[in-house]
């Protein structure tokens, strides 16, 4: 059985500090192409990295560090994202550390639509 994707789905990821460590909440996203996204922190400053930009979007060399920003899915496939975070009051900001062997960033994969 196939399920029918209509139109675009809002997603949100939240950057989070635990202890030394930057977690992103959800680690993994399943998108389609059109769906959205948009980045928040209520633990600081964030910026994350996306390798390779799956945004129509022009790709933001630092990365994306605007939580007003929302982003729109275009190219398909395989995506990764680095997490950065500066606590407040903090001169310097955390990045994602390597936990039981995996980074504290996240990945992804952008779909096509399915019709049922």
């Amino acid at each position: 059985m196939s399920t029918t994707h209509l139109g675009p789905r809002a997603r949100t990821v939240k950057i989070e500090r635990d202890e030394n460590y930057v977690i992103s909440h959800p680690k993994t996203i399943t998108v389609h192409k059109g769906d959205t996204l948009q980045i928040s922190s209520t633990d600081g400053k964030f910026r994350v990295k996306f390798k390779p930009w799956p945004f129509k979007e022009k790709e933001e060399p630092k990365g994306v560090e605007n939580p007003d920003k929302v982003l729109t899915f275009k190219k398909l496939g395989h995506f990764d994202f680095d997490c950065f975070l500066t606590p407040p009051g903090a001169k310097r900001e955390l990045t994602y550390e390597v936990l039981d062997g995996q980074p504290n960033g996240g990945n992804g994969n952008v779909g096509t639509k399915k019709a049922s």
